[in-house]
Formats: structure tokens, C-alpha cells, sequence
């Protein structure tokens, strides 16, 4: 996306191999009411730049397509899971499997980093509102006992990396999923990200394959019971 000043009516949705669905094919069907930007617009910043991602009271407006109506965006290394499945655990509960795949290469947030604020809180906001808006268009549940987070990495080249370093993506993905609060608000697939509600695992790092970019995504399991 460029990052042209103004108010100029959406270019030509492109859809790559990697990101199928653009959100602001169904995000400008309706007028914004945070940054005011018309039908058919994209959503501006408070300095009058387009946005990456729609506002989340925009998105709270839309009514989204089912799930099997779009593209999977599913890893193709991850042919043993579905986008949605489930199946029995064995105290009995159902048990539900979500993934969401992540825009980018490599992870936008590392502990080793040594970001200023402003710029880390704007990734962070980012991060959330893709989780966000991914969430509602799969179609996630919500106000479910308890769920289980966990965040994979396939890097381009293969290296020496610590997975603990990827907790600083893991968590705005989790804050966007939890109900958050009246003034940060998230999806509300659980009432809090706290470890009644959700589990969050050790970042996973896969290894590379050679000519396959970067890729993220993020492995969620609903649990019928706490």
C-alpha cells in the first residue's frame, strides 16, 4: 500500500499467494465512523495517511463473508491441520483449531529490539488490529472457557534464533483475541488472556525451506473446558 496523503479511492485490490483477502474489500462498503473517510475510501491517520489496516469501529460495522466462502490461507507446510477443525480431548470436551496467518516475513516485534515508543506502540496497534479483523472474518467464537496460543515462525534462511524472543509478537496477538477493555478493546474469544483463560505456549520456530519465504501464523485451540 502507498502512503500517499489524501483521500483517493481504493487502487485495485491485489491478492497475493501469501494474503488472500484484503480487508478493505469489505471494510469500505461502510463509512467510517473514527477517522469519518467516505464509502469506497481507505482510513486515515490523525496526520492524513492512509492506513494498512481499517479502523476497528469501521470493522465492527461490517457484515463479513462465512469462512468457506474465501480463500484458506493455511500454510501449505501445514497440510495435517485444517484452518478449522475439531475434535474430542480426553475428558471429553470438543476441541476446535484455528490458525491465523500473519502478515510479513519475520516477526515485526523482538525482545532483542531497542525500538523508541512510538514507534514499537504503532507496530503493537497494527499487530492487534490484524488479529482483530482476521478473528471476525474467520468467524472465531467467543466466550469460550479457555484456549491455548501459539505462535510459529518459519524464517527464510535457517540460523541460530532463541523462540523466546518471538513472546514480544505472541503478545499483542493474544491481547487482540482477549475481551480487552472498554478503552482497548479485543475480539473477545476469552475474557482475559490471563492463565484461567488462556494458555500461551513457547513460541515454535520451524526450519527453513529453501526458495519459500518467511512466513507466521498463529495455532489456536478452543476448549469446551477450563
Amino acid at each position: 500500500m502507498h502512503r500517499s496523503k489524501g483521500s483517493d479511492r481504493l487502487a485495485p485490490l491485489r491478492r497475493t499467494r501469501r494474503c488472500r483477502m484484503n480487508p478493505y474489500e469489505f471494510a469500505a462498503t461502510v463509512a467510517c465512523p473514527h477517522c469519518h473517510a467516505a464509502v469506497g475510501h481507505r482510513c486515515l491517520t490523525a496526520d492524513g495517511y492512509e492506513r494498512k489496516m481499517p479502523c476497528l469501529d469501521r470493522v465492527r460495522l461490517v457484515e463479513w463473508p462465512d469462512t468457506a466462502q474465501l480463500p484458506d490461507t493455511a500454510p501449505a507446510t501445514r497440510t495435517t491441520t485444517r484452518l478449522c477443525g475439531w475434535h474430542r480431548q480426553a475428558g471429553g470436551g470438543a476441541v476446535t483449531t484455528h490458525m491465523i496467518v500473519l502478515n510479513g516475513t519475520k516477526p515485526p516485534l523482538s525482545m532483542n529490539q531497542r525500538l523508541h515508543h512510538q514507534v514499537k506502540a504503532r507496530i503493537t496497534w497494527q499487530l492487534r488490529d490484524e488479529v482483530y479483523i482476521e478473528a471476525k472474518r474467520q468467524r472465531l467464537p467467543r466466550g469460550v472457557p479457555h484456549v491455548t496460543v501459539t505462535l510459529h515462525y518459519r524464517p527464510a534462511r535457517n540460523g541460530v534464533r532463541d523462540a523466546d524472543n518471538l513472546v514480544a509478537t505472541l503478545k499483542p496477538c493474544c491481547d487482540a483475541l482477549a475481551k480487552g477493555t472498554p478503552k482497548y478493546p479485543g475480539y473477545g474469544l476469552v475474557e482475559d488472556d490471563t492463565p484461567q483463560w488462556m494458555t500461551k505456549t513457547m513460541p515454535v520456530i520451524h526450519p527453513a525451506e529453501k526458495g519459500r519465504p518467511g512466513l507466521l501464523w498463529l495455532e489456536i485451540i478452543c476448549s469446551e473446558s477450563q
